[in-house]
C-alpha cells in the first residue's frame, strides 16, 4: 500500500487508522463526522466517546449518545438517516448502532462486524448496506438483522454510492464493486490503480467518479462497465470529489485543489492551497469551501478564484474533515480545541461553536 509516501503525506490521526487497520496496534482517531437533519433542524456530530444532537439555530446540544461515556465505544462516521426515521451510527467498536433521532435512544444494534467501521453505512430502500474494515458489506434489514455479507479482498473505509437499484461500493483493493441493491449480488467489478479510502460519486449521466492513493481521480462508465477517463493529480486523493454541474472539484494530499470537466477529465484549473486536503469541498453561497492540513479554510470561485476565511485566532489545529452546509450556515469540524464544531454565517462570521 505504498506505506512509505502515506507516512510522509497522511495526517498522523489518519495514519493511526490506516495502520490499525492493516494490523497496527496503534490505537485509531479521526476527525468529527457531521450530518443535517433538515426535517428536525438538528446536525448530528459524530466524535470520539459520543454522538451529538445540535440545535442549527444555535447550537444547543438536544441529545448525547449515550448518555455517559460507555466501554470501547468511540465513533467518527458521519451518521446516516434513513428513510424510516433511523440514525445510523458506524462505531469503531466493531458494533452499528440505529439511534432514534428525535431522543437519541437506542433502538436496536448489530454486532456481527469482526473490525470497525470507518465509514458511514447508506440505507437505500428496505435495506442497509454497512461497509466494515474487516473485508465485508453487510447488507442489513431495516430493523438490523442480517440480509447477507458482500466481501472484498481488502477493507472497506467508504460510504457507498446508490441510484436507488444499484450500490456501487469502492473498496481498498482498488475495485469498484457494483450490487444489486435488491439481492446483494455482485453484478459486476472493475479494477482501477490505487488503493480507495474516499466515497464515489455518481453522476446523472451515470459516470461514477473516484480518487485512489494512485494519485489519479477516475471517470467510470457504469453502463458501458469501462473507464471514460482518468487525470493524473500531483498527490494521493483521500476525499470524495464534488460534483456541480458539468465540473469535477478534488483535492489531493500535496494541497492541490482541482477543477475538472466532469465529462472529459480535462483540468480546468486549480490553486495549491498549501496543506494536505483530505476532505470532500462543500458549496456555500456559490462558493467552494475546503480546508487543509494547515488549518486553512478557503472559498474559492468557479473560476479559480480564492480568498482564505479567518477562523477564530485561538484555533491552532488543522482541518481535516469535510465542511457541511446546513441551513443557512456552514458548519466546520475542528480536531484541536476544545469546540469540535465551528458554524460560519453567510459573511463567514462565527455564529456559533459546540463544546461537548
Amino acid at each position: 500500500m505504498k506505506k512509505k509516501h502515506l507516512l510522509t503525506l497522511i495526517p498522523l490521526i489518519a495514519l493511526s487508522l490506516f495502520l490499525s487497520a492493516c494490523g497496527s496496534s496503534v490505537a485509531a482517531g479521526s476527525w468529527p463526522g457531521l450530518s443535517f437533519d433538515e426535517a428536525r433542524s438538528l446536525v448530528y456530530v459524530a466524535n470520539n466517546q459520543a454522538v451529538h444532537a445540535l440545535q442549527i439555530e444555535n447550537g444547543l446540544e438536544r441529545w448525547q449518545f449515550p448518555a455517559e461515556p460507555q466501554g470501547a465505544f468511540t465513533t467518527h462516521a458521519s451518521p446516516e438517516m434513513t428513510d424510516d426515521d433511523q440514525l445510523l451510527v458506524s462505531g469503531y467498536d466493531n458494533i452499528l448502532y440505529s439511534i432514534n433521532p428525535d431522543t437519541g435512544a437506542q433502538i436496536w444494534t448489530f454486532p456481527g462486524a469482526s473490525n470497525r467501521y470507518v465509514g458511514s453505512a447508506l440505507a437505500v430502500g428496505e435495506f442497509i448496506f454497512a461497509p466494515n474494515a474487516d473485508q465485508r458489506l453487510y447488507i442489513l434489514e431495516s430493523r438490523g438483522a442480517l440480509v447477507k455479507t458482500f466481501a472484498s479482498q481488502d477493507p472497506q473505509w467508504s460510504q457507498p454510492a446508490s441510484n436507488g437499484s444499484v450500490v456501487y461500493l469502492a473498496a481498498m483493493d482498488a475495485f469498484i464493486y457494483a450490487i444489486d441493491a435488491q439481492s446483494g449480488s455482485e453484478l459486476w467489478k472493475l479494477q482501477i490503480e490505487g488503493t480507495i479510502v474516499g466515497s464515489p460519486v455518481l453522476g446523472a449521466d451515470g459516470l461514477l467518479y473516484v480518487g485512489t492513493f494512485d494519485q489519479t481521480v477516475f471517470a467510470i462508465n457504469t453502463a458501458s462497465r469501462r473507464e471514460t477517463w482518468h487525470f493524473d493529480t500531483q498527490g494521493w486523493v483521500w476525499g470524495s470529489p464534488l460534483l456541480v454541474e458539468d465540473q469535477l472539484y478534488v483535492g489531493d494530499l500535496d494541497g492541490i485543489f482541482y477543477a475538472l470537466d466532469a465529462s472529459t477529465g480535462e483540468e480546468l484549473w486549480r490553486i495549491d492551497t498549501g496543506g494536505a486536503i483530505t476532505g470532500t469541498p462543500a458549496l456555500f453561497n456559490d462558493n467552494l469551501i475546503i480546508g487543509n492540513e494547515a488549518g486553512r479554510l478557503f472559498s474559492i470561485s468557479f473560476d479559480g478564484r480564492s480568498r482564505e476565511i479567518p477562523l477564530p485566532v485561538d484555533y491552532q489545529g488543522p482541518l481535516y474533515g469535510s465542511p457541511l452546509v446546513a441551513g443557512e450556515f456552514l458548519l466546520i469540524g475542528l480536531t484541536a480545541k476544545e469546540s469540535i464544531v465551528i458554524a460560519l454565517d453567510a459573511d463567514n462570521n462565527v455564529a456559533w461553536n459546540f463544546v461537548p
